[in-house]
């Protein structure tokens, strides 16, 4: 854990930002047990605040409560293929509604992600590859520019990139062809074809699937 407590932000949401971050990144085993101690003893903190995340943290998804313990999540093949199909639907809906939403700046910033994205992978950066790529599906949806569907998103959001995370530390020399797939994304929307654009999202978001599914014992 690099990052460290301030006096800028009230503690316990300092903690939340640090463990979530922590446990999405892979700092913590899926299945570990969590303790208040534990934790207040790693971030030299008292225990109320960290009472109070891995509240936080358990209704994210990332923490479960099992038998008297606290674990983090560790998703089965049943949970990634409800996530990602709840994905797919919401993603897919963004894609169609970004289309009436492109502008010149938007574009820009989705071609940076991209150019990024290549660099990233010539450097075999994982944890940049899987911010980028988080990134460019949050950039979709938030030029949906439809309040209820980006709140929707938000639920799974933690879920989202805690499985992205564990798929790029495994495959990302294949991120050639997602990254590809983005810029395809992209044109079409750029092009204006709303079907289309949905099309390839759907397709995009189910390939991912797979693979998630090959990780997954």
């Amino acid at each position: 854990m690099r990052e460290m407590i301030s006096k800028v932000e009230p503690l316990h949401i300092q903690v939340y930002n640090i463990l979530k971050n922590s446990i999405i990144n892979g700092e913590f085993q899926p299945g570990e047990r969590i303790t208040e101690v534990g934790l207040a003893k790693m971030l030299s903190v008292s225990r109320g605040p960290v009472r109070e995340v891995i509240r936080m943290l358990i209704q994210d998804g990332l923490l479960v409560q099992e038998d008297g313990q606290t674990l983090v999540y560790q998703p089965t093949k049943k949970d990634i293929n409800e996530v990602f199909l709840c994905r797919e639907s919401l993603e897919g809906l963004a894609t169609r509604l970004a289309a009436d939403n492109m502008t010149a700046d938007i574009k820009e910033q989705f071609l940076s992600n991209i150019k990024q994205t290549k660099e990233s992978i010539e450097r075999q950066d994982a944890n940049e590859l899987s911010r980028l790529d988080q990134q460019f599906h949050e950039m979709i949806i938030k030029t949906s520019q439809n309040k209820q569907l980006i709140q929707i998103a938000g639920i799974i959001q933690a879920k989202v990139a805690y499985m992205r995370n564990q798929i790029l530390s495994h495959f990302y020399k294949k991120f050639v062809d997602t990254v590809d797939e983005h810029y395809h994304i992209v044109q079409l929307l750029v092009e204006g074809d709303a079907s289309q654009a949905e099309k390839q999202m759907r397709v995009h978001i189910s390939k991912a699937v797979h693979v998630y599914n090959y990780l997954v014992k």
